[in-house]
């Protein structure tokens, strides 16, 4: 027997399953669409995924077609079994054909997003990894782990470019400026670093935050960053001087993550009671908060067009909000674990999650 007669029986049943579920969303007529992966269908994607190419590119055909894109409906495309603890952070290639996964196991992984082959696997922290970014240029990684260590890496030689040390505890977000020679960093132990890559040293430490700093978010032209704390508060500094210039009181939700608009007067941030809120940078308040997740949110994305927003959640499941009504146009819910982070491709055709079982998941969210 080949080894592609062996995948036949579990790859009949996927499609089987696989056309129950598409005939339930075409007849489906609710204005907001929920896609549920039955568990036994991820069962068999997990099964699917260690067996044959000529199987994998079957399956994937067939459950292409459980959703329309031309209706609007998100896809889940591909599944990347690979690290062995959760994924705690994904960061996309400037080409959009990759993605890097920072994992709880210690290590990072770069995927092909077409094909979903693991390219190259990066090993050299010793601790979980908990954040991780790619340069303008998409050729460096910085990935900060809960030693409190942050590695530059060479994304084509796959080697470590630099060891950055200055933080007190874990390091759980990580950003680099637009034009590349600056990085910055945030920590459990309540600062920011400003890190000089031209020389690998930090220029600036920045403190006012009173709880860990969980989210960095920096404008479009390289002059701000906008970070987001445990201390339920959202800090804009100036990234030269290293001076807060504008501190925006939550009062409600110790944030976890954090994203600005390009023209740097909308951010939207994450928090841990379930909300997605909206804010007004320049007045310095909140302007809506989002309502749909069961579980605290994880992380958060705009889309290209900064009109719709994706965000992921302890719930296990993924929103995709329209900002202007405030409306969750989608609901994705798969797999019994929750999702830790999201990102979207620089086009905005696609999304990439990752969940505590160690896999990455690409959606087709489309050209918003």
């Amino acid at each position: 027997m080949t080894g592609k007669d062996r995948d036949m029986p579990a790859l009949w049943k996927a499609i089987v399953l696989t056309a129950a579920v598409a005939a339930w969303a075409t007849g489906a007529a609710a204005q907001q669409r929920i896609t549920t992966c039955d568990r036994e269908i991820e069962a068999l994607c997990r099964e699917i995924a260690g067996a044959s190419a000529e199987a994998q590119e079957a399956f994937c055909n067939v459950a292409d077609g459980a959703r329309d894109p031309a209706e609007g409906d998100p896809l889940r495309t591909t599944i990347f079994p690979g690290h062995a603890d959760a994924v705690a952070a994904i960061a996309v290639t400037p080409d959009g054909e990759r993605a890097l996964s920072a994992s709880r196991d210690g290590a990072l992984m770069l995927w092909d997003l077409e094909t979903g082959e693991a390219l190259r696997t990066f090993e050299g922290h010793q601790a979980g990894v908990l954040s991780v970014a790619i340069g303008p240029e998409g050729r460096f990684a910085l990935s900060g782990d809960e030693d409190s260590v942050l590695i530059l890496w060479d994304l084509e030689s796959g080697e470590e470019a630099a060891r950055l040390v200055g933080h007190d505890d874990a390091v759980t977000t990580v950003a680099f400026t637009p034009d590349g020679k600056l990085a910055l960093s945030g920590s459990r132990d309540r600062s920011l670093f400003v890190w000089d890559l031209r020389v690998r040293r930090p220029m600036l430490r920045l403190e006012a935050h009173r709880d860990q700093v969980n989210g960095l978010a920096i404008s479009a032209d390289g002059a701000t960053v906008l970070s987001a704390g445990a201390d339920q508060r959202l800090i804009l500094w100036e990234i030269d001087s290293g001076a807060p210039v504008k501190f925006i009181p939550s009062n409600v939700d110790a944030m976890t993550a954090v994203a600005m608009s390009t023209d740097g007067r909308t951010a939207i941030s994450a928090g841990e009671n379930a909300g997605v809120v909206i804010w007004d940078l320049v007045r310095g308040r909140a302007l809506r908060t989002l309502r749909g997740h069961g579980g605290p949110v994880t992380d958060l994305a705009f889309s290209k067009s900064e009109t719709h927003a994706l965000s992921a959640s302890q719930d296990r499941s993924l929103i995709w909000w329209e900002l202007e009504t405030g409306v969750a146009l989608h609901a994705l819910q798969c797999d019994s674990t929750a999702i830790g982070a999201v990102a979207i491709s620089p086009s905005g055709a696609a999304a990439v999650s990752g969940d505590m079982h160690g896999s990455l998941k690409v959606w087709r969210v489309g050209n918003f």
